[in-house]
């Protein structure tokens, strides 16, 4: 189980590395990772650049279930 942070289509790549950079640096701190762990969430960061590589194979992984469960893409 994960969480995925994404923003709107065409923000700047001023203000996405700043939220990233702001992002990164709360998922580090000692109360976050204790967070995670006590509700058995695995701690990963990707930055936008990792995201928008992995991103296609992943939505191809999760494809058929959003299929079965009905789910329609919004672009």
């Amino acid at each position: 189980m994960g969480m995925i942070v994404v923003g709107p289509k065409g923000v700047p790549r001023a203000i996405l590395e700043k939220l990233s950079l702001t992002f990164k640096q709360i998922m580090e701190t000692a109360n976050f990772k204790d967070l995670l762990a006590k509700l058995d969430i695995p701690y990963d960061y990707k930055d936008a650049k990792q995201m928008e590589k992995d991103m296609p194979a992943e939505c191809e992984w999760f494809e058929p279930y959003l299929k079965k469960i009905g789910a329609k893409r919004q672009d």
